[in-house]
Parts: structure tokens; C-alpha cells; sequence
């Protein structure tokens, strides 16, 4: 038999503490809700690696490709002048507007991945039930006695919720 009960938590320190301690025993199980996102996987446990450079990469080779594209197209097919004998395209004259153009799509694919990350924007809040809180939800089993782990999250600074 199955018994869930709800934890709150004012601090977020103390919400991830708790949270830790849940983790350890391995056996529990249970839902965390938070106002701020963090990651339940183990891909992302390393505090500095969110994915933001691998798209930044991405978005400088697409910003660079596109833009030479469009110079190719805009002096070969759509206005093509052959003055002087010159070239219609010469890549060296083009590398500097390629290089602003891959920094800005850059930019622009970072800003993007970082917004999915998050799941932005939130047009509606998604578990209205813990605005602004910090939020446990443990379900107990047989096998872990409720004595032995709701002490250590109560002294961790939760309260009990209903």
C-alpha cells in the first residue's frame, strides 16, 4: 500500500537538498515541481553544458552558406553585369559580409535554442499549483518506511502540504 504526501518548500536551496536526498534512496518515487526548469537527466548533470554552442556552430554554417548563396545568386543570376572583364563572383570581396552574416545567424540560432530550452514563451502556466513554489510530491511504498526519509526532508526545511 501506497502513500503520496506533499512537500513544500519556500527556498530553493533547500528544495534541491530535499530533492537530493530523495534521489539517493533510489527506490522512491516521485515528481518535483519548480517555478525555475532543471534537468532530471543524466546528459545534462554537468552545471555548464546546455547545448547553446552546438547550435551557435549550426546557425554560423547555415548564415555563412546562405549568404554566400545569396551573393552568388544576386551577382550571377538575378543581376548579372560583367564590367571591366571582372568576375561575376569573387569569394575574397564576399568574406567579409559572410562572416558578419555567420555571426549573426549565430546569434539568432542561439537565441532560439535557449528559448526552446526553456520551453518558452509560456502562454499559459502550466501547473498553476506551485507558482512561485517549490514543490515534492512523494509517493511511499513498502519497501521505505515513511519514518526513516520524512524527518530528513522536514529537517531540510519542508512542510508538509495538502
Amino acid at each position: 500500500m501506497s502513500k503520496i504526501i506533499k512537500i513544500e518548500f519556500s527556498d530553493e536551496f533547500e528544495f534541491f537538498a530535499a530533492k537530493k536526498i530523495v534521489e539517493s534512496t533510489k527506490t522512491i518515487k516521485f515528481s518535483a515541481f519548480s517555478p525555475t526548469p532543471f534537468s532530471n537527466s543524466k546528459r545534462n548533470s554537468s552545471k555548464w553544458y546546455n547545448g547553446l554552442s552546438v547550435w551557435g556552430v549550426i546557425g554560423s554554417f547555415v548564415g555563412a552558406f546562405l549568404t554566400a548563396y545569396f551573393i552568388f545568386w544576386s551577382s550571377e543570376v538575378d543581376y548579372a553585369l560583367n564590367i571591366g572583364g571582372k568576375p561575376m563572383f569573387s569569394l575574397v570581396p564576399s568574406l567579409p559580409v559572410i562572416f558578419e552574416m555567420s555571426i549573426f545567424f549565430a546569434f539568432i540560432f542561439i537565441i532560439i535554442a535557449f528559448l526552446l530550452k526553456l520551453k518558452l514563451p509560456k502562454w499559459k502556466e502550466e501547473n498553476e499549483d506551485c507558482a512561485g513554489r517549490f514543490i515534492l510530491i512523494i509517493e511511499f511504498n513498502d519497501r521505505i518506511s515513511e519514518v526513516e526519509i520524512l524527518p530528513l526532508l522536514m529537517n531540510s526545511g519542508g512542510t508538509l502540504a495538502d
